[in-house]
């Protein structure tokens, strides 16, 4: 059987595993092919434009989705956020549906939380109440499908969690793997 998983720079892991690599490693035995689809930067508009030629190119029974951060984000010198919330919405929506005519089963991860006090030096602005926005509005959207939703919010110290006040470290993905893979038990 094989996973796909879409999402952000979160999803991909950077240097560590990551959550994903976690999930592989754990479904190793289970002969579950995961599919790290995560890239860096990317936003819901993003994934959309790629996801039904990559979707179609492995032919997931399971798809993942992770993905919200960087859309609620402020780039620099913008008042606005970078993917506006209601286009976020539409975005995500027509993902899911997608995603549902493609596979058995599909489920959102929802957004953790940044460290301000480190993301405020960026030139991108992060912030909390923000993320709060687009991650209710990807619960509320699991709800109405009758999708599963895995929380994050809450999930990381931020004080210890966080590699450079956004991405988390080994410590932080352990945490997130771990509330993910309960799914998966």
């Amino acid at each position: 059987m094989k996973m796909g998983i879409w999402g952000d720079s979160i999803t991909y892991g950077g240097p560590s595993e990551g959550w994903v690599g976690l999930l592989r490693k754990f479904l190793a035995s289970t002969e579950v092919e995961v599919y790290n689809r995560g890239i860096c930067g990317d936003t819901s508009k993003d994934i959309l434009k790629r996801f039904g030629v990559e979707s179609g190119a492995i032919n997931p029974k399971t798809i993942i989705f992770a993905v919200g951060v960087n859309d609620s984000k402020y780039p620099h010198g913008s008042k606005a956020n970078k993917v506006a919330l209601v286009s976020f919405e539409e975005n995500m929506d027509k993902l899911v549906e997608l995603a549902i005519t493609r596979a058995k089963r599909v489920i959102i991860i929802g957004l953790t939380e940044v460290d301000e006090m480190i993301t405020s030096k960026f030139d991108s602005k992060f912030l909390n109440n923000e993320i709060y926005k687009y991650d209710d509005l990807l619960r509320g959207l699991a709800s109405k499908r009758g999708l599963e939703f895995v929380q994050m919010r809450g999930c990381l110290d931020l004080t210890k969690d966080l590699e450079d006040g956004i991405h988390p470290n080994n410590d932080g993905y352990t945490k997130m793997f771990e509330l993910i893979s309960g799914l998966f038990k």
